[in-house]
């Protein structure tokens, strides 16, 4: 493996003295000394350790955050980060963490100079942790979800005094008693321009970060890694770990693991974009976030890598496992796909000591190969003084300067890990050498000199990825229970993953017992889960045991020792039913609470294959708990994806906040009767195909499928095309690109598709497997001018009779070039960009586009749907009622667009309201201020997939539909009322919402034909990113849109943690100072909203009435 480093040069390795010089002087021993020392090993062993450890990397003597400044002067405008709260390039980052360091040098950060940064996943930590290393402190993640004692606990060893916290996070630091500065978007964000003075250098040997991990002694311990031990390992990351300027790196860890440091600050100095996701996307859709971040770079342990799949996630090249042993089925899923890498390392000597840069199937189970940044020794696990030979297990010995300096207010513990250099070390070395750090860890050495893991020798263990030592959870325990009462915690392999359960003995038997493990009592079952919540109280959610076993005595090895192998086979050795005795909840031995309720009974079945139990219905409780039979975090994970795959809609969030079957059934999104609309496929124009060909309109051995279009698809072929830019750099290959899209072009019917006039009807007709045509085109003028002349031009913006407007053009200049796809919105929705930007980039990687659910597919079920039921539910529904209207006609030219934009951050809503629901009850609010009405009438946007099709979220195509929303508020209503009247009536309309607008006109209303909606509201989330990554090669997209809606259109774009509002309308419509007025209503309503929910519907004290709006008078309707 080569040690170079690219940033700032290569760094060489010191050339200490040769084994061949010293060999004599290492067996040449004292004779004071044990000769038990080296006298063991055979010449063979001896020749082949000294070659493999006779080099210690040399020390970086730099700053971390010198290093990623020398990113940002070599690549000042490249992404930094891309969060789902923002982006910052190298330089921004650069200038807003410069900015805070300025800011915190006043402050006092206590002895150890340590700040915890307490975020949610945001862009906002990267700017918090920079900012304190260039301030001379150290960081400290925190993960929000820890218990408030847990966290109060670990703040009072680190001595802090200070906190940099999100503004979101306000309520948790109130519970810390700390000062506090606030960083986030409002006037403590630091400026993206401003320049800073000088900050004072900092010492390379000052610590840069401290991280915790589970305690031995019952508290947890911390200890701080250094800027040069960081930077010593960082060097030799590229080549090992894949890792480089194009990486785009997920940042999945939570911040109580070590790896995050290393996502954070490794991703940084190589010059890559660090993509963190929110908190829900990373646990709830984790394959969708990785493809909407197109990372390509990503750290998991293999518990979570089995919750997706490398099919889903076609743009990572590079999984890092970490945390836990892969299995040989890890091995076999991921290998053939993409490079696995497997990493080992103590947290004491800057995350990562050793690598396996390659593993495959034929990768000896274990294996963590070779030593990086350091030298790894194995020694006899009672005694450092003596190595073992090869082949036999030892412990792993760290030696380098990635070690750590010791454990923070904690000498007992780093006097015990820690420790001088062993003296055959010294001989070895013949200078001075710093202490050694013991990981406790087992490992042998294979042949090749690349080690292979063997376990612990203690109780430490590690349990999802986190490093827990069993003697802090038992003592923990044992405060609670009685002081006669035994408490062993262990980990013990019952289902697909390994699972932390705890013994429990409170009596001993007058009688030897041939059974380690007695029945379980409903009282000793209540005791265990009040332990468990107890422990909750004070402890993370992995150090909480999943099953509490009661025992008739603790087994005993021959040396008095608790056997704790005894105890793990006794529970592995339980069949499922007996298993699932331990995990039933307390009231089911009396009160069973049987259920027949089919959306309880369907997630139970899904409950069953998650946890690998028996799906016997005879015995389903609606108090069942998901985490009392076995589930953890990563079975949520699991449990969210299955549930979607099968129609349900559900959060993990929201599985860990319900566990009990009744209540988790109660949060599924399942609103739809789907055994109502199953239909067979139809045929949906009969004749029409034959009367074209006749009409010599189109050729019957070309076309595949015909269908009617809809009234989006009408209205949009009206309007100019869209135009997509991909920027193309130098490296993309041309000719690959175009092969890519011709598959993607096989791959989506939407993409084949023509539009046909006739007989005043406007007909889709999808054409068989069409020949690509790459029209290229050399300008002299900047690129981008000349992108903006182009889809100007009439032909560009509106394709002849009969002519598909999906379109291909390459544009280079003298200095870049750029491909212009055209497309027209009726041909593609928001939903069908992320799938296309995914499969583009898969067909570029060279992979298969597996033909599955299509737009024809789609067409035949919606269809269907125009039926008779339909129409009477929304007779029902707009019976009576009028289109309350914003605008009316006024002199100005059509073509312009009226626009307000604002960026709000919004409070939580009620519990159980939606962030959609909130902004649509605004809007309606802002109708009936406006009107002077309490009969509201309004279109919004439906993404029209809502329908009986498995992969209704897989194709590319045009599915949107703008159904009425009508609202009749009742005078007595709290403002909670509204919001829920609002959520009610979007959940009836679901399984109607595929019927077009003007076909509800005439069939269930008395309206002429032609009515409009006064005004349409659109929620639009879906996660589309704005750039395509092409094997690693960064491709920055752009849309060109040249339409604008012809009513008063509130579009929303929701962000983590605020949204993006943007009210829109033609001018000869709206005016510019309407199109502000209503932006600013809109987002004043919905925070009162959100802040009030108690408070009765203000009717004429919420909002002034609007003064300067050129609206209709008031109750005038269209």
């Amino acid at each position: 493996m080569s040690h170079g480093f690219s940033l700032p040069a290569a760094i060489p390795l010191d050339a200490k003295p040769s084994f061949d010089d010293t060999i004599s002087a290492i067996e040449d021993v004292e004779p004071t000394e044990p000769t038990h020392v080296l006298s063991h090993l055979s010449p063979e062993d001896a020749s082949a350790i000294r070659e493999w450890n006779k080099l210690i990397p040399s020390k970086v003597d730099q700053c971390v955050h010198e290093l990623i400044q020398s990113r940002t002067l070599s690549q000042p405008e490249a992404v930094a980060v891309h969060a789902s709260d923002g982006q910052l390039t190298y330089r921004e980052l650069d200038v807003m963490s410069s900015a805070l360091a300025t800011r915190l040098v006043n402050y006092d950060m206590g002895s150890n100079r340590i700040v915890p940064l307490i975020f949610e996943k945001s862009m906002w930590t990267t700017i918090a942790l920079l900012g304190v290393m260039k301030a001379g402190g150290a960081f400290l993640l925190v993960d929000i979800a820890h218990p408030v004692p847990r966290l109060k606990e670990i703040f009072d060893i680190t001595a802090a005094k200070l906190v940099i916290a999100s503004e979101m996070q306000a309520g948790l630091v109130r519970q810390l008693d700390l000062k506090v500065v606030y960083v986030g978007v409002n006037e403590n964000a630091p400026n993206k321009t401003e320049s800073c003075p000088p900050l004072a250098p900092v010492p390379s040997r000052r610590p840069a970060y401290c991280v915790f991990t589970s305690g031995s002694t019952g508290q947890p311990k911390g200890f701080c890694v250094q800027h040069d031990a960081f930077a010593t390992m960082a060097a030799v990351v590229p080549e090992a770990f894949n890792l480089s300027s194009t990486s785009r790196v997920f940042q999945f860890a939570s911040h109580a693991f070590d790896a995050s440091v290393f996502e954070y600050l490794a991703c940084l100095v190589m010059g890559g974009c660090l993509c963190i996701p929110s908190e829900s996307a990373r646990t709830s859709s984790l394959a969708e976030a990785i493809n909407v971040f197109q990372a390509n770079w990503i750290i998991l342990t293999p518990s979570v890598s089995r919750v997706i799949s490398p099919a889903q996630v076609p743009t990572l090249r590079t999984l890092v496992m970490t945390g836990e042993p892969m299995r040989e089925d890890d091995v076999e899923r991921w290998s053939g796909n993409l490079k696995l890498v497997n990493g080992y390392g103590p947290s004491e000597c800057a995350v990562c000591c050793a690598v396996c840069p390659s593993v495959t199937s034929a990768t000896e189970p274990g294996q963590i190969g070779r030593p990086l940044g350091a030298v790894l020794w194995l020694v006899d696990p009672e005694d450092h003084e003596r190595l073992v030979e090869i082949g036999a297990v030892g412990e792993i010995l760290v030696e380098g300067h990635t070690v750590g300096k010791g454990y923070l207010s904690n000498s007992e513990q780093t006097a015990k890990s820690l420790v001088d250099a062993p003296r055959w070390l010294i001989n070895f070395r013949q200078v001075p050498c710093s202490p050694v750090y013991k990981t406790g860890d087992l490992a042998v050495y294979l042949p090749d000199g690349t080690l292979q893991l063997r376990g612990r020798k203690d109780t430490q263990v590690k349990i999802r990825g986190q490093r827990v030592e069993l003697v802090e959870v038992e003592q923990r325990l044992k405060n609670f229970y009685a002081p006669d009462i035994e408490v062993v915690a262990e980990i013990a392999k019952t289902a697909e993953e390994p699972m932390l359960v705890a013994f429990v003995c409170n009596f001993l038997p007058s009688e030897p017992c041939k059974s380690i493990l007695s029945a379980p009592s409903v009282s000793f079952q209540a005791a265990a889960q009040e332990a468990a919540n107890t422990l909750r109280q004070t402890a993370p959610d992995y150090m909480i045991p999943s099953t509490f076993f009661p025992v008739n005595f603790l087994p005993t090895t021959i040396t008095g020792k608790t056997d704790r192998r005894q105890l793990r086979l006794a529970v592995e050795r339980l069949s499922r039913p007996e298993l699932a005795e331990y995990n039933a909840p307390c009231s089911a031995h009396d009160d069973p609470q049987l259920v027949s309720d089919p959306t309880q009974i369907t997630l139970w079945k899904l409950w069953c294959q998650v946890l690998h139990l028996d799906g016997d219905g005879n015995c389903i409780g609606a108090k069942h708990n998901f985490f009392h039979l076995g589930g953890t975090s990563i079975n949520a994970m699991k449990l969210a994806s299955l549930c979607q795959k099968n129609g349900f809609k559900i959060r993990v969030s929201a599985i860990l906040a319900n566990p009990e079957l009744d209540k988790m059934s109660s949060m599924i999104d399942n609103h739809q009767d789907k055994g109502e609309w199953l239909v067979s496929p139809i045929n949906v124009v009969p004749g029409v195909k034959e009367a074209l060909v006749e009409a010599k309109l189109i050729s019957s051995a070309d076309t595949v499928d015909i269908f009617p279009s809809t009234e989006f698809q009408r209205w949009n072929l009206q309007q100019p095309c869209d135009h997509l830019s991909i920027q193309l750099p130098a490296e993309v290959d041309i000719p690959r690109l175009e092969a890519a899209w011709q598959k993607v072009l096989k791959r989506h019917a939407a993409l084949r598709t023509e539009f046909l006039s006739w007989k005043d009807h406007t007909f889709q007709v999808v054409q068989h497997d069409v020949e690509l045509s790459l029209e290229q085109i050399d300008v002299d003028e900047d690129l981008f001018c000349a992108i903006e002349s182009l889809i100007r031009e009439p032909s560009r913006q509106f394709p002849g009779p009969g002519a598909s407007p999906f379109h291909l053009t390459l544009i280079s200049s003298r200095e870049h070039r750029a491909l212009l796809v055209r497309i027209s919105h009726a041909q593609y929705d928001g939903v069908s960009l992320r799938i296309l930007y995914h499969d583009l980039m898969a067909a570029y990687s060279g992979k298969h586009l597996a033909q599955g659910t299509d737009f024809p597919d789609y067409m035949r079920v919606r269809c269907a749907q125009n039926t008779s039921k339909a129409f009477d539910y929304w007779r029902k529904v707009l019976d009576g009622a009028t289109m309350a209207t914003l605008w009316r006609p006024r002199p100005g030219p059509p073509g312009c667009l009226s626009l307000h934009m604002k960026d709000v951050q919004l409070p939580l809503p009620p519990t159980g309201i939606t962030r959609a629901t909130l902004l649509m009850s605004a809007w309606a609010w802002v109708l009936a201020v406006i009107t002077s009405r309490s009969d509201v009438v309004f279109g919004y946007v439906s993404s029209g997939r809502d329908v009986p099709l498995d992969g209704a979220n897989d194709f590319v195509g045009s599915a949107v539909t703008t159904v009425p929303l009508r609202l009749v508020i009742q005078k007595s209503w709290s403002i909670a009322d509204f919001l829920w009247a609002v959520q009610m009536q979007r959940i009836s309309n679901a399984q109607y919402e595929v019927v077009d607008f003007e076909d509800i006109v005439s069939k269930s209303t008395s309206c002429s034909a032609g009515a409009q909606l006064g005004s349409v509201f659109s929620y639009e989330d879906f996660g589309a990113s704005s750039e395509i990554l092409l094997e690693g090669i960064h491709c920055p997209t752009q849309f060109h849109f040249q339409k604008a809606p012809t009513v008063p259109y509130a579009l929303i774009a929701p962000q983590e943690d605020a949204v993006g509002v943007r009210v829109a309308g033609r001018t000869d419509f709206l005016s510019q100072h309407e199109a502000v007025r209503l932006c600013e209503m809109l987002c004043t309503i919905a925070i009162k909203f959100a802040e009030t929910p108690d408070r009765a519907l203000p009717w004429e004290s919420l909002v002034e009435a609007p003064h300067g709006l050129e609206f209709p008078a008031r109750g005038q309707t269209s």
